[in-house]
Order: C-alpha cells, then structure tokens, then sequence
C-alpha cells in the first residue's frame, strides 16, 4: 500500500508516466461528474439521479495481465463487473446494467481514442490541451459537459 500513488490535478510527468509503462505497471485515472438530466427528443439522460454524480475509470495497462485472444478478453469483460458488484449493495438483477466495462477506442470513439505507449501522456493530457476533442478521457474529466461543471482527475498508480 506505501506504494500506491494518488493524486489529482495535473497529469504526472511524461518521465513517471513512461517509466509506469516499460515497467508495465496500471495506470489508473478516475473522473466523476453529473449524470444528464433525461432529454425527450433524444431518449437519453437520467429522469431520477440528475442530481448525483457518477464515477468513470480509465485503466491502462491491464493489457499485460489479460490474454490477448479474444475469447480470454471477452471473459474479462464479463468477469469485472461481477468482482466489482461484490461489495456494493445492488440488487441481483440491476447488478450488469450499474457497472460498465469497455474497451476503450471501440464504439462511438473508434478513430479518436488510439491510444499506445508511446502517446499515453500526451493523451490522458487532453483535458488540458484539446478539451473539446470527442474522447473517453475528455468525457471521464467532463471538459465537453453538458452542465458546464468540470472535475479534476485523479491518477493513481503503483510507483515503478
């Protein structure tokens, strides 16, 4: 646990950042932010928890820890958000539909979240640098927000 960094605000160095990757460590960063009030003409929203705020995680690294054929990847998938239930106070059956796990640079953002080694810190960078780019790590930090509110992220990560 002594080991365990956490932090939020600034990205950490270029330095720490590759250091963390050639020594294949995870790298978590965390953002909270507003749910959206539910919208009529797009379906989409929250009617009931507009209020409350929700948290996003962006792991990278865990690469190293899953197969890499698709079938071991897909288990995984299915597997985290049952370990990650294990302790929270759902109900059985809501238990998929509260915690969502993907990959990222798949779906919406196909083409703008190519993310690699060498372009780590210059991505988890974006809130700073191109805020209003459509990506997870803008949407996790709510620089593109629909209410205006902007949250710092918080980078916690073993030291190498």
């Amino acid at each position: 646990m002594d080991c365990i960094k956490s932090f939020s605000g600034a990205v950490p160095s270029r330095r720490r950042i590759m250091d963390l990757v050639a020594a294949k460590k995870i790298i978590m960063v965390a953002g909270i932010h507003h749910y959206n009030r539910f919208d009529n003409r797009t379906a989409r929203g929250s009617r009931a928890n507009f209020d409350y705020q929700h948290l996003h995680f962006y792991l990278y690294g865990c690469h190293h820890y899953i197969c890499d054929d698709e079938k071991s990847i897909a288990d995984a998938l299915d597997y985290l958000p049952r370990v990650l239930c294990r302790h929270n106070n759902f109900v059985s059956g809501a238990k998929s539909k509260r915690i969502d796990v993907k990959v990222v640079g798949a779906g919406k953002y196909v083409f703008n979240d190519v993310v690699n080694a060498s372009c780590l810190y210059d991505y988890l960078a974006l809130p700073t640098t191109e805020p209003s780019k459509q990506c997870v790590i803008n949407y996790i930090a709510d620089t593109i927000a629909y209410d205006g509110n902007k949250y710092p992220l918080t980078f916690i990560y073993q030291e190498a």
